[in-house]
């Protein structure tokens, strides 16, 4: 559930917060999602087909993804880093 409120507020069309309105931000959120939805999927997958070994793999690579998102989303919502910042050149 948390995931899905971190989702939500980071795709969100009408961003309350400026860290939102980043547009790496709203990119990782939308990653999120897809990759949240895939999870699910090969979840269900998972129990349906009875446990084959490369959608156990691949449900837990899922999980690995997922955390890896919300470790970057989180990182750069403390930190307020510019995922798409343009490098200034060193001052002359």
């Amino acid at each position: 559930v948390r995931y899905i409120r971190i989702s939500a507020r980071c795709v969100s069309r009408r961003p309350s917060s400026r860290l939102i309105r980043n547009t790496g931000l709203r990119t990782l959120g939308w990653f999120l999602v897809v990759a949240l939805a895939a999870q699910f999927l090969l979840g269900l997958a998972n129990v349906a087909l009875g446990l084959p070994l490369a959608l156990a793999v691949a449900h837990n690579a899922g999980a690995a993804v997922l955390l890896a998102t919300m470790v970057v989303i989180n990182y750069v919502s403390f930190h307020g880093l510019a995922l798409h910042r343009a490098a200034k050149p060193p001052p002359a």
